[in-house]
């Protein structure tokens, strides 16, 4: 396989996976920790934020 097809092919697989990739993307996502000091440290820095 030639340097050129080579480059076309990976070029097309890249602005496949940005174009469906964009499109996979969720409004929700689940975050799971393990309570306690640290449950609440994570929802006070990752959390509250965006509420």
């Amino acid at each position: 396989m030639n340097r050129t097809r080579f480059t076309a092919r990976r070029t097309a697989f890249a602005l496949a996976l940005a174009v469906f990739g964009a499109s996979a993307s969720a409004a929700e996502i689940t975050v799971v920790n393990f309570g306690g000091a640290n449950g609440d440290a994570q929802k006070a820095a990752f959390n509250q934020p965006f509420e």
